[in-house]
């Protein structure tokens, strides 16, 4: 997901997917309006810290979407304009949610299934 600053987003199909939410729709939407409320003062937080270049990361953190509350992990990347100001954040976006439900309830193999 490409964040621009005053015109929106510009996302892919992938991302739509994970958030099930529509191209026209999500591409209007910045990561405040998609972000899970519970996590939003924390992410603006960390979004500014970015900006500055104080920090670089990767973070897992969840999304909402139509039918569901969603995990993804996030990479933002901040790009600037000649003169030094922001311009807008590339996001890198993965869907996680496999890997979080496999934590939560981890797949145990009887133990004659067990290779040695």
């Amino acid at each position: 997901m490409l964040r621009l600053m005053d015109a929106g987003s510009v996302v892919n199909q992938k991302l739509c997917e994970i958030t099930d939410t529509p191209l026209r729709k999500l591409s209007k939407l910045n990561f405040q309006r998609i972000t899970h409320p519970d996590d939003l003062a924390a992410d603006e937080r960390l979004a500014a810290k970015i900006a500055s270049g104080e920090l670089t990361l990767c973070v897992e953190k969840r999304y909402i979407s139509k039918t569901a509350r969603r995990w993804m992990s996030a990479s933002p990347y901040p790009a600037f304009a000649p003169a030094g100001n922001l311009k807008y954040f590339i996001s890198v976006v993965e869907d996680i949610r496999v890997r979080k439900l496999t934590r939560k309830f981890p797949i145990v193999s009887p133990p004659s299934l067990i290779l040695r």
